[in-house]
């Protein structure tokens, strides 16, 4: 625990970013502070900062680009640990693509592929044929459906194919 410098709030280290430079290791703003001082700071200078950009692009990108360039191999076991530990994220990606695609603001209630089990079971919910990760919408999203445990149920790929006809 860690009390932010600027709200005087105690909160958990990982409510702030790491800074090699502080005693700690942490900055001594929480990230919510540090965000909005950020923000703060550029609408203030938003002038000097497109300047500086612009007089520094092509140093900034090789910056940028070197920095991925030598940490590619631990960024992307980072990005695959946690696609593996979160998969509904995926889910909800997709789900926001397709909505907007429709013309829909989507809705997106957060939840498990272990939740989805619990509640309708491991098996296709129209045939209780084998369910092939792939998720289907009582509610369509061209009809406004939500992604959410009350609007998505398991099913297998012919089922949900099946149910793409007779929503078409």
């Amino acid at each position: 625990m860690k009390v932010c410098r600027k709200c005087g709030v105690e909160k958990p280290l990982n409510e702030f970013w790491k800074k090699k430079q502080g005693k700690d290791g942490y900055n001594p703003r929480c990230r919510v502070c540090a965000r909005g001082d950020d923000l703060k700071y550029r609408e203030a200078n938003l002038e000097a900062c497109a300047k500086y950009y612009r007089a520094n692009k092509e140093r900034l990108r090789e910056y940028h680009a070197g920095r991925y360039r030598d940490k590619r191999e631990s960024i992307n076991a980072r990005v695959a640990e946690y696609a593996a530990a979160n998969p509904h994220m995926k889910w909800e990606s997709r789900f926001r693509e397709r909505a907007k695609q429709c013309g829909f603001d989507p809705v997106v209630v957060s939840f498990t592929r272990e939740e989805l089990v619990a509640r309708h079971g491991d098996a296709c919910f129209h045939c209780g044929g084998v369910w092939s990760e792939t998720d289907h919408y009582p509610v369509p999203i061209v009809r406004g459906g939500e992604h959410s445990l009350e609007n998505v149920v398991p099913s297998c790929l012919p089922c949900n194919r099946r149910s793409w006809r007779e929503t078409a």
